[in-house]
């Protein structure tokens, strides 16, 4: 996950090498992409176990404001696009999709919102 200038704020780790991973449960503060409204970027790579060098999969740039809308309104689905496969196919529409499947704000004793996304597929 990167933040509004592009500066990573978050790495996880998949549990499976399948077509549907599940990730790692982590939490992010709030200033750390910029708000609600601060954009943020999801990246996801292709990681095998044989020592072969990742490949991006796809990204999706949404906020955080977003990421709770699409929880509590449309199954929190999020479609990966590749820049270098849209270039290259006319017709390419995604390389799928991430669901978040858990969201949980937690207030901070500092009295700062952390979200919590929950993992990711």
């Amino acid at each position: 996950i990167k933040g509004g200038l592009g500066n990573i704020i978050h790495t996880t780790l998949m549990h499976a090498y399948d077509q549907s991973p599940t990730f790692e449960r982590f939490a992010l503060p709030l200033l750390s992409v910029g708000g609600p409204d601060g954009p943020l970027t999801i990246e996801c790579w292709s990681a095998y176990p044989d020592n072969m060098p990742p490949e991006l999969v796809g990204t999706v740039t949404t906020t955080f404001r977003q990421l709770q809308l699409s929880h509590t309104q449309k199954l929190g689905e999020f479609f990966l696009t590749n820049p270098v496969t849209k270039l290259r196919r006319p017709g390419y529409n995604n390389s799928g999709y991430i669901t978040l499947v858990e969201l949980q704000e937690i207030i901070s004793t500092t009295g700062m919102e952390w979200p919590q996304p929950l993992p990711y597929k």
